[in-house]
């Protein structure tokens, strides 16, 4: 079940999903406590919406969940990086990665920053936290 609170990619106009053109960092963190612990069994989702494009031959996208004590993200550790690398043509509508969300003792705030090798000209993503693997 996807779960707004849990996502990574909500806008301030309430839609779920954040067009990536360039490198950035997802429009919403999440905030796990100043324990930073997350103990229930869970997983991330990386879904595309809108395909990617883009006018450089072999443009890649990399996703990272990364981890941080302040929101400013200024000592960032990556947990882990889900989508390495692909090239835009594979992230086509539908394309789907699910990960099981590191369990263990991590900071307080979590995002996903993504990573575009060239500017691409469409694509848009709906990255969430939920209990299921649920494709």
């Amino acid at each position: 079940m996807y779960d707004v609170a849990l996502s990574f990619t909500r806008q301030t106009d309430g839609s779920d999903e954040q067009t990536i053109t360039v490198t950035a960092a997802s429009t919403n963190y999440l905030d796990f406590g100043s324990d930073g612990n997350f103990f229930e069994p869970a997983y991330l989702h990386i879904r595309v919406l809108d395909a990617f494009e883009s006018a450089t031959s072999g443009a890649t996208l990399t996703v990272a969940l990364q981890s941080d004590d302040n929101t400013s993200f200024s000592s960032a550790a990556t947990m882990l990086t889900p989508v390495s690398a692909v090239d835009h043509s594979s992230l086509t509508a539908g394309y789907h990665v699910v990960v099981p969300f590191p369990i263990q003792d991590l900071e307080q705030y979590y995002r996903l920053y993504f990573t575009a090798s060239a500017t691409m000209t469409t694509g848009s993503i709906v990255a969430y936290i939920n209990d299921s693997p649920e494709l």
